[in-house]
C-alpha cells in the first residue's frame, strides 16, 4: 500500500496535446526575434571550443548575464 502522501497526477493525451500546442506557439513566437546577435555568439563559441582548456560553464547573451547577476545578488543577501 502507497504511503497517502504520494500522489501522482495522471496526464490525459487531451493533456499532452494542450501542452505541445502552448510549447510549439511559444517557440513559434520566438523564432527569429531573439535577442542578440548570432553571430558574434557563434564566433564566441567556435572560439572556447577551440581553447585547451575551456570554461566549464559559459553564460552567452545580455538576458543569460542579467540572470546570473541577480541569482548571485540573490544569493549574496
Amino acid at each position: 500500500m502507497e504511503p497517502e502522501s504520494t500522489f501522482f497526477a495522471e496526464l490525459s493525451i487531451d493533456d499532452y496535446t494542450e501542452r505541445n500546442v502552448q510549447f510549439k506557439t511559444f517557440f513559434k513566437e520566438k523564432n527569429r526575434n531573439q535577442e542578440g546577435d548570432p553571430v558574434k555568439l557563434a564566433k564566441a563559441l567556435i572560439t572556447i571550443a577551440n581553447q585547451e582548456e575551456p570554461p566549464s560553464r559559459w553564460i552567452g547573451g545580455t538576458d543569460a548575464i542579467a540572470g546570473a547577476e541577480q541569482k548571485v545578488a540573490e544569493l549574496q543577501q
